[in-house]
């Protein structure tokens, strides 16, 4: 009698503790990297798609990558094919190669936020290096930019994984979107030996809408090489075949889960490596709906038959102009792209960027055109101070190389700090934004390299003998 009232009681507690934990200890999925399955998939057609694709194999001072632009370019090609005309090419923005600058990084971060609404799906890819800095105990991330030094990280021309992490919950907290983070980072036998730890366990917390796929876990590398494709790298590459289909296998129904995807990733990239690559999914919604099959591209990708051109990304990239622009406006805004690359920002012939830039536009009212040409002054500007900065870190003794003309530097903060302010308070940048502090540093930091150079050459030899 007393033992079965004993095991009654046993049988309680056990009862009273699942209930306890199952409230107070959340219930992980028994996947890797991947969170609990809370919210079963919705199939609500969003507003708008978003994408900015990142994909960097050659850098100024990190050792280039084989594949990573390639890789960018067909993960775009899979969301062309499977979005179609829902993507169009003003919601897309892509950074290749020495058009993937630390500036043009943090501008294309922006321009999501800014743009962004309610209700839309955005997807950020990312493929290049990963690196971190080595001084404090928390190992600080940063996704490297094409022209970032490699000495001197939080120096710039690179994106900061803090700041990385404040847009992803930005666009899920306060433009209420959700968003698809893919990194392919961390490159195996070209990642200059950096401890690269941080850079994945920084994105490895869940938050609002946002899924994240990264390449890798903890200090792991990531792996690219001929046989994956024809040149890719190995987690991208079957990344983009498990969206086209490959993953729909539990239940096969002509969907991609997210825990699909998940299964088809841990099933083939560690294989691939001998286990030293493992992808990590990080969502609170596993059995949400990532892709439907798309049979057309998943057989061009087998047969290896993808166009992946260059030129014509690049050009989308560095043009990325809504429909409607007139020829005059195209031709006028080739014109001072290719100035600004040059850094001719202003010439006694008048013919310099700045130069074309006031006198079309005291004849032609087009903002939109106007609000494009802006931003690319400002990531030319910032690119031209940075690569004086690594011009004296990576040798003190090459001023005298360097193209640079401290008058003509003078005259472009003259010219971009009333337009520039201007444009900060059309978009409501101020103190109260999160990008207030961040805009405000970069503009006194780079004034003060400009205006006051031979303080900043000092302080730069300095940190170069350092």
């Amino acid at each position: 009698m007393i033992q079965n009232r004993l095991k009654a009681i046993k049988r309680s507690i056990i009862i009273i503790f699942l209930s306890f934990s199952t409230h107070f200890f959340p219930l992980y999925a028994q996947e890797k990297g991947v969170t609990p399955e809370s919210t079963e998939a919705q199939d609500v057609e969003p507003k708008n798609y978003w994408a900015l694709i990142i994909g960097i194999s050659e850098y100024e001072y990190f050792n280039s990558l084989d594949y990573a632009d390639k890789d960018a370019l067909m993960f775009y090609e899979y969301l062309k094919s499977d979005l179609g005309d829902k993507l169009p090419d003003h919601n897309v923005k892509i950074l290749l190669n020495e058009e993937a600058t630390g500036a043009a990084i943090e501008k294309g971060f922006g321009w999501l936020v800014k743009n962004v609404e309610e209700g839309d799906i955005v997807y950020i890819y990312y493929s290049g290096h990963g690196g971190q800095e080595d001084l404090s105990y928390k190992k600080l991330g940063y996704l490297i930019g094409h022209n970032s030094f490699d000495n001197t990280l939080s120096n710039g021309g690179n994106y900061p994984m803090f700041y990385l992490q404040t847009i992803l919950e930005t666009l899920s907290f306060q433009n209420k979107a959700t968003t698809y983070f893919i990194a392919d980072a961390c490159h195996s036998g070209k990642s200059d030996g950096e401890d690269l730890e941080y850079f994945n366990t920084t994105l490895s917390s869940e938050v609002g809408q946002i899924t994240k796929v990264l390449s890798a876990q903890g200090n792991e590398l990531s792996f690219e090489n001929a046989k994956w494709g024809g040149g890719h790298g190995v987690f991208t590459y079957y990344l983009v075949k498990g969206l086209a289909g490959e993953a729909d296998n539990s239940p096969k129904d002509g969907i991609v889960t997210i825990r699909e995807l998940n299964r088809y990733l841990d099933d083939h990239v560690p294989p691939e490596t001998n286990f030293k690559q493992n992808p990590t999914i990080i969502s609170q919604n596993v059995l949400s709906k990532v892709s439907v099959i798309n049979e057309d591209f998943l057989a061009s990708l087998n047969s290896e038959s993808l166009n992946l051109e260059l030129d014509h990304s690049s050009l989308l990239a560095s043009r990325n102009v809504v429909d409607g622009f007139t020829e005059e406006d195209m031709v006028f805004y080739d014109s001072v792209v290719n100035l600004l690359k040059q850094y001719n920002f202003h010439n006694k012939a008048n013919s310099g960027a700045l130069d074309l830039f006031d006198d079309y536009f005291e004849k032609h009212n087009n903002e939109r055109l106007k609000s494009q040409l802006l931003e690319k002054i400002y990531i030319s500007g910032m690119d031209y101070t940075q690569d004086f900065i690594n011009m004296f870190l990576s040798d003190s003794h090459k001023r005298d190389s360097i193209n640079y003309d401290e008058n003509d530097a003078i005259q472009l903060l003259e010219w971009m700090e009333p337009k520039y302010t201007i444009e900060m308070e059309k978009n409501q940048i101020d103190s109260r934004t999160i990008f207030f502090k961040s805009v405000k540093v970069h503009w006194d930091y780079h004034t003060g390299i400009l205006t006051d150079s031979d303080v900043w050459i000092g302080i730069i030899r300095v940190l170069a003998a350092s």
